[in-house]
């Protein structure tokens, strides 16, 4: 049996994607495990077997940040200056990527026919284990890392050298690998015209064979009122995403509109509530295991997405949010993004925002609460959109691209 390893710098349990395809490949027939970075504290409760590079526990990560390093370099910040810190960071990852990493993979790496790689900077691990074993490499970007960054907070440092390695070690994995995968047509041209590889695009959406239930929802944990109207955004915090816009339109909105935030980041979400006096009415809950998410978010009224065009990467944004409310038949608050706009189409499936301005955001709301028809409308509208917007789609797309690979290399 062919063995496809799926490799990824996070334990597999906190990477829906990362989920999806490895589930996937063993639906397709493939001897499907994972190679995680650090060890999922439930590999139980997953749907493939995992080996862990590491040996500890996940630590909290911090949320997407122009500063330098983490664990031992941040608690550095505060004694050596910025420029110090930021070089022994690039000389740190260096040192992981391309010594230590490739001695853990020799160590405890599953071999395998096909790997799935998560994360461009451990290609170098991968690369020594295709060298001593030959095996195809399908290299998975999720997002177009040049364009993540706020470029006027970083360093001069960060500016003229850190990216720009970073960029050609990214543009080398392309290069290199058997084919090149991105969640969307808008994050994939940009990828293309940066490193001269088109991808092949495989969309976030949501997998319901995976669910799994809570033990509790989102509105019980919120807890507020049956009939109270609850909000909820669905992801990370990340830079492109309007958080503060959203909850000063909560402040312009009645007493009885509540905003929820799953995923992680959200740390700041109370002190910003409390200096908009909402804070009974805004509620940070944290992260929920991937395939408990849909479920979860089920009991809310609608979906906030909440990404603007910051940066080349959020303007082309397609995030696991956006499919995980479609598939909770949620109706949307929705910016026109180009990727989304190509999928919601003319569907009616609730009211276009802009995220950066609080009164287009309570005017949207506001709307829901004085259209309890037309929402219903719009819960229908996405309710058939997400038997269009599927993973099993994307599933057939996958098998196809892992048969051309093996069969390129196999020649």
């Amino acid at each position: 049996m062919t063995t496809v390893v799926t490799v990824l710098p996070l334990p597999l349990e906190k990477d829906s994607r990362s989920i999806k395809i490895a589930a996937s490949l063993a639906r397709l027939g493939f001897d499907s495990v994972a190679l995680e970075s650090l060890p999922s504290s439930r590999p139980d409760l997953l749907p493939v077997p995992v080996t862990a590079l590491g040996g500890a526990k996940p630590r909290a990560a911090a949320a997407a940040s122009t500063q330098s390093g983490g664990g031992p370099l941040a608690r550095l910040r505060g004694r050596m200056p910025r420029f110090v810190v930021e070089r022994l960071h690039l000389l740190a990852m260096a040192v992981g990527y391309f010594v230590l990493r490739p001695i853990q993979g020799l160590l405890r790496a599953p071999r395998g026919d096909l790997y799935y790689l998560h994360e461009y900077r451990l290609f170098p691990m991968v690369r020594l284990l295709q060298i001593l074993r030959p095996a195809a490499i399908i290299y998975d970007a999720h997002d177009f890392y040049p364009e993540v960054w706020r470029k006027g907070e970083l360093s001069r440092f960060w500016r003229s050298t850190f990216l720009p390695f970073l960029s050609a070690w990214e543009g080398w994995v392309a290069r290199r690998a058997d084919a090149v995968v991105m969640v969307g047509d808008g994050v994939s041209r940009l990828f293309e015209q940066a490193y001269g590889v088109k991808p092949h695009v495989l969309r976030n959406c949501h997998d319901c064979r995976l669910e799994r239930q809570p033990a509790t929802n989102l509105r019980e944990a919120s807890g507020i009122r049956p009939d109270d109207l609850l909000l909820v955004s669905v992801g990370n915090r990340k830079p492109g995403m309007a958080v503060e816009q959203a909850i000063e339109a909560l402040s312009r909105l009645p007493t009885h509109v509540h905003l929820a935030f799953v995923g992680r980041f959200h740390d700041d979400a109370a002190v910003i509530a409390q200096r908009f006096g909402v804070a009974a009415r805004v509620h940070a809950l944290g992260a929920v295991a991937p395939e408990e998410v849909v479920p979860y978010i089920r009991s809310a009224d609608a979906a906030l997405i909440l990404y603007w065009p910051e940066t080349g990467n959020y303007e082309n944004i397609l995030p696991n949010g956006f499919f995980q409310s479609i598939s909770a038949h949620l109706p949307l608050l929705w910016p026109t993004l180009p990727d989304l706009v190509g999928i919601v189409g003319e569907r009616d499936v609730g009211r276009k925002i802009d995220p950066t301005d609080p009164a287009s955001v309570a005017a949207a709301v506001q709307w829901l609460i004085d259209n309890p028809e037309a929402t219903g409308y719009a819960r229908e509208c996405v309710r058939k959109l997400a038997q269009e917007v599927c993973w099993e789609r994307e599933e057939e797309k996958l098998g196809v691209l892992v048969a051309r690979v093996l069969e390129k290399v196999s020649v």
